[in-house]
C-alpha cells in the first residue's frame, strides 16, 4: 500500500483537478483527462521511483532472510 501512495496520490490529484477544470470550462475530450494523469503518476514515480524501489528490495531481502529459519 504505502510503495503505490505516491503515484496514486499523484494520479487522484490530478484527476479531481482536471474534472473540476473540465466541468468549468464544458470540455468533453477524453484526452484531456487522460494526458495530466498520466502525466503526474509519470512524475510521482521519476520522484519516488527510487525510495520505493529501495523500501521493495529490503521487504524482500527481509522476507528471505525470514524464509531461512522456516524448516
Amino acid at each position: 500500500m504505502w510503495l503505490s501512495l505516491p503515484a496514486l496520490g499523484a494520479g487522484a490529484a490530478a484527476g479531481v483537478t482536471v474534472s473540476a477544470l473540465s466541468s468549468r470550462l464544458g470540455a468533453q475530450d477524453a484526452v484531456l483527462t487522460q494526458l495530466p494523469r498520466s502525466l503526474a503518476v509519470a512524475a510521482a514515480l521519476g520522484g519516488a521511483g527510487a525510495w520505493m524501489a529501495t523500501s521493495l528490495v529490503r521487504f524482500t531481502v527481509m522476507v528471505w532472510g525470514q524464509l531461512g529459519g522456516v524448516s
